[in-house]
This record gives C-alpha cells, sequence and structure tokens, in this order.
C-alpha cells in the first residue's frame, strides 16, 4: 500500500476529480477509481482530498506549481433555510410547476445549473411539501355536516341495535355450546370404541396365555411322571444286580 504522495500523483488526482464533476459524477467514485489506480484504499484518498485541498487553498503557490484551481476543489457550503427561504423556495417552484416544468427542472434552473444545489433545493422542496401535507385539515362541509345529522342514530334505533346484538349472541353461544357437546359426545364414543378393541385384545391375549399356561402344566406332569418312572427302574435294576452278584445271602 502506498503512502507518500507524488506531486504528479496529486496533480492527476485533481484532473480526474475536475473531470468527473463535468460528468456529474459522485466524489466517491472518484476516490474509488484512483484508489484502484495507484493501489490505495479508497477512504485514505479520499481523507488525502479533503486535507490536501485546505492545504492548497492556503498555498496559492503550490496551486499555480501543479496546474490546479482550487477553487473547483473548495467544498462549498450552503447556509441553512430558514422559514423565509423555505417559503420563496416553494413558491418560485410552485410557480415553474403550473408553467409545465418538472419539479426536478425548477429545482435546477433555481441552481443555476449546480447539479449539487439542485438535489439539495429538490429535497428541501419535498420536506416542505410533505410538512404541509400532514398539516392539512380538512373541514366538512354543510352537505356533509345535514348528512352526519340525517346519520345520526335515535335512541330507539340504539335499542334495536343493542337487543339484536345481544340476540345474536345468545344464539351463537347456543351454536357454539351444542357443537360442543356434539364434539365431545363424539370424542368420548371413540375413545369407548377404543377402550373396547384394546380389552379385546388384552382378553384375547389372556386367553392364548392360559392356554399356554395349561399346556405347560400338562408337560411338567408328564416329565414328573416320567421321572418317577426313572427312578422305580433305577432301584429295581440296583436291587436285581445285588441280587445276581450275592445269591446266597439270604
Amino acid at each position: 500500500m502506498k503512502a507518500k504522495w507524488k506531486n504528479s500523483e496529486i496533480k492527476s488526482f485533481f484532473e480526474l476529480v475536475e473531470k468527473n464533476q463535468k460528468l456529474n459524477k459522485p466524489m466517491l467514485e472518484s476516490f474509488r477509481e484512483f484508489g484502484k489506480l495507484t493501489n490505495r484504499n479508497e477512504l485514505s484518498v479520499r481523507n488525502f482530498y479533503y486535507t490536501q485541498a485546505k492545504l492548497l487553498s492556503a498555498n496559492p503557490k503550490l496551486c499555480n506549481e501543479l496546474n490546479i484551481d482550487i477553487s473547483k476543489h473548495i467544498a462549498q457550503k450552503f447556509k441553512h433555510f430558514d422559514k423565509t427561504s423555505e417559503i420563496a423556495l416553494k413558491t418560485e417552484i410552485d410557480k415553474l410547476k403550473k408553467q409545465g416544468v418538472s419539479t426536478r427542472s425548477a429545482c435546477l434552473k433555481l441552481s443555476g445549473g449546480d447539479v449539487k444545489n439542485m438535489l439539495r433545493l429538490q429535497n428541501k422542496y419535498r420536506s416542505i411539501s410533505t410538512k404541509e401535507a400532514t398539516k392539512v385539515i380538512k373541514f366538512p362541509n354543510k352537505d356533509e355536516t345535514e348528512l352526519a345529522k340525517k346519520s345520526k342514530l335515535t335512541d330507539d334505533d340504539i335499542k334495536s341495535l343493542f337487543m339484536g346484538l345481544v340476540k345474536l349472541v345468545k344464539e351463537n353461544a347456543t351454536s357454539e355450546n351444542k357443537e360442543k357437546a356434539e364434539k365431545f359426545l363424539e370424542q368420548t364414543e371413540q375413545e369407548k370404541r377404543r377402550r373396547m378393541v384394546e380389552l379385546q385384545e388384552k382378553q384375547s391375549e389372556i386367553e392364548h396365555l392360559k392356554q399356554i399356561v395349561n399346556e405347560l402344566k400338562t408337560k411338567n406332569n408328564f416329565l414328573n411322571q416320567q421321572l418317577e418312572n426313572y427312578r422305580i427302574d433305577y432301584i429295581s435294576n440296583l436291587n436285581n444286580n445285588k441280587n445276581s452278584i450275592y445269591p446266597n445271602e439270604n
């Protein structure tokens, strides 16, 4: 990133700004363009421009050396509008608009062709017009007043409207309660059917489990009986073997 500026760069930079001013380009575009040309940050270019313009305005000799017309680079200071100048501005622009001139063209004419001042006048005119629009109060004319009197409700009209509203609320409440009751009964019936299905499923499961238990009991009895038979056979075989080995013991 470059830091020090050469006189040739300063001269080229200010020439670029003047050229873009003639083309009504914003200053930011000049800063960005020159920043790219010289590999500098556009923010540092901007800061340098305003600092250098201030120095050059106090140093006519340097301006001559660089051939820079500093009057083209001194920021224009606008005076704030007072109430009188605001009224005068709006009056002049409105007068030109009545002649068929657009707001932009009227502001450009009043600014003497200065685009920046034109934008300032245009923004001020719009601001004044917006403020005045918000302050406008419309008063009712005679016909509107008579219509308002005719449309005024009597006490009987108000009572009728009130009774009709009460009736409507009651009917709506009755209908709503009935709908809620029917919905509740429907949900209850659905829950009841669901419970019945669950109970039937559980009952079937219980019956199946009972059957399994009975089968297990039968198998258990059969095994116990077999075990008992095995024991008897074992003891019988044991006695027979003993007698064959010792026949004369008895």
